[in-house]
């Protein structure tokens, strides 16, 4: 994958912490912010797997990509759904999800998407870096 595709990914990925935050602070009635902001998560990991499915060779898949399917998966997906199951006038904090409180799916989730953005910029470094080896190998044989 190129540098470009990673700059988008993360891009897509930091994006989504302001979305979350103003989603609360623009919208009242906090049900829908919450489908708003997960909505969000949902369709930009979306996103990330597909650029990560068209760039990538389908046997190396990348941290990035496995990363992405865990946060969508274990986190994302459930969350979402957790929440629309359950009426609007319960607080998000007075839900289970698969057994687990919301209020604590959703701090492991913001772990594990702070886990998937280190993922997506240490594979930008190392792209970036195996490039600059790449280079000035290529420099250092035809001097």
């Amino acid at each position: 994958m190129t540098l470009s595709k990673y700059i988008l990914i993360i891009l897509v990925q930091i994006i989504a912490v302001p979305v979350a935050i103003f989603s609360f602070k623009l919208i009242e009635i906090r049900f829908f912010a919450s489908a708003v902001a997960s909505m969000y998560f949902i369709l930009s990991t979306s996103l990330v797997l597909a650029i990560c499915f068209k760039f990538q060779p389908r046997v190396t898949r990348s941290p990035v990509f496995w990363s992405s399917w865990g946060f969508l998966i274990l986190f994302a997906l459930p969350i979402f759904l957790g929440r629309m199951i359950y009426p609007p006038n319960i607080p998000f904090s007075e839900i289970s999800i698969l057994g687990v409180p919301g209020s604590v799916m959703h701090s492991a989730s913001s772990y594990f998407f702070s886990f998937m953005v280190l993922m997506t910029g240490l594979e930008m470094v190392l792209l970036f870096l195996n490039k600059g080896t790449k280079k000035a190998l290529e420099e250092s044989s035809e001097g």
